[in-house]
């Protein structure tokens, strides 16, 4: 689980500040940054369910 949260914050920290340094800015709109963060949010309760299933 803690994987998973810091691959999402990696995740968020690339999308903001790193990519743009070396590509043109991504500009996500409202409904973007809310697919993203429901994927990120749906891979971390799989992933409990996973770790729960498995103990």
């Amino acid at each position: 689980m803690m994987l998973g949260l810091l691959e999402a914050l990696w995740i968020l920290v690339s999308l903001k500040w790193l990519l743009p340094i070396f590509f043109d800015p991504i500009d996500l709109s409202k409904k973007q940054t809310l697919i993203v963060v429901s994927g990120i949010v749906f891979s971390v309760i799989s992933g409990i369910y996973a770790m729960l299933e498995a103990s």
